[in-house]
């Protein structure tokens, strides 16, 4: 098993997930947030993993008011390995040409497949590779396990030309689908 995969084949969860993909801080109304807080303040999930491939986020296991938060400093893909990676201050993109850097990514739907049976929030902010990502879980037939989505959908240069998918995207996504920023 990769360590991808390890972070929660240890034990399992019979209470609520939360998964951030793109868990970075952020500025709103002029003051410093982060994703991680927002989402426990308002889920009080049991367990929260959140990912981002930015080199300021520490791998960890950690409790934040009661909830299990484990941080992985990876990129939600379509596969196991490295992928091109772009920093613009506290923010990452994927970039599979000419990339500043790479980083570690996992396979998004294995990681998600080895998920206990739960259903799970998912929460995407990942500068464009949403277009990547979603369409990706749709085909792998697991977008029945979240019991909503949270989503920054992103214009170019970001959405590499993938802008008109979304309605097409939105459309095979039963879940409730919300607007993050």
């Amino acid at each position: 098993m990769s360590q991808a995969h390890a972070v929660h084949s240890t034990g399992t969860f019979d209470t609520d997930i939360v998964v951030d993909l793109g868990c970075c801080s952020y500025e709103r109304n002029g003051r410093l947030e982060d994703s991680i807080h927002t989402l426990i303040n308002r889920f009080k999930p049991a367990v929260l993993f959140g990912f981002d491939p930015h080199p300021g986020l520490p791998d960890g296991v950690g409790k934040v008011h009661g909830t299990t938060v484990i941080t992985a400093r990876r990129a939600a893909w379509t596969f196991d390995g490295n992928v091109g990676l772009e920093l613009q201050g506290n923010c990452t993109h994927v970039a599979p040409v000419t990339p500043d850097s790479f980083a570690k990514c996992f396979d998004l739907a294995a990681w998600v497949r080895a998920l206990p049976e739960a259903k799970v929030v998912l929460k995407i902010d990942v500068e464009g590779a949403e277009y990547v990502l979603l369409p990706y879980l749709i085909t792998q037939g697991l977008m029945d396990r979240f019991s909503r989505v949270l989503m920054e959908w992103h214009a170019e240069p970001y959405a590499n030309g993938y802008e008109s998918d979304r309605a097409t995207i939105l459309g095979q996504i039963e879940c409730p689908v919300e607007e993050w920023q």
